[in-house]
């Protein structure tokens, strides 16, 4: 009659541990979570204030980098139109100006330095460009 009431004792323990790993397990999940939880509150309210920040920024940039791509197109189109011209030997059209009123050429030589060498009209297109970058044209 002992050895039931002995077994029947040992259940009893081995229960209340299992109930205490069990709760033990349910807390430590629980601490988790809301860490968890926590840290995903932090990530979102990152999250927001780049989305606030890069709207800030679109909203003080778009203007400008709308008229930068506008002008840069412009300037790349003239560019191509201009080296076109040049290989089929036609004479560059009107040359660019800078805010001071001063025309330059190719890659941003002045005209006026790049005009002693010859007249242009008796140059090739290559001597042509070599003026525009203001080197000297000499006959060699």
């Amino acid at each position: 009659s002992l050895a039931p009431a002995s077994r029947t004792n040992q259940s009893m323990l081995d229960f209340g541990r299992e109930r205490s790993h069990l709760e033990y397990a349910r807390e430590s999940h629980a601490t988790q979570r809301d860490q968890t939880l926590e840290i995903k509150r932090s990530y979102d309210s990152q999250l927001q204030d780049a989305h606030d920040f890069l709207h800030k920024l679109d909203t003080q940039c778009a203007p400008h980098t709308a008229a930068l791509e506008q002008r840069e197109r412009k300037a790349e189109i003239r560019a191509l139109s201009d080296a076109r011209d040049t290989l089929e030997g036609k004479a560059i059209r009107g040359q660019a100006v800078t805010a001071d009123s001063q025309a330059v050429g190719l890659r941003g030589a002045s005209v006026a330095s790049s005009s002693g060498a010859a007249p242009q009209r008796t140059l090739s297109p290559l001597e042509r460009a070599a003026a525009e970058m203001g080197m000297a044209i000499g006959s060699a």
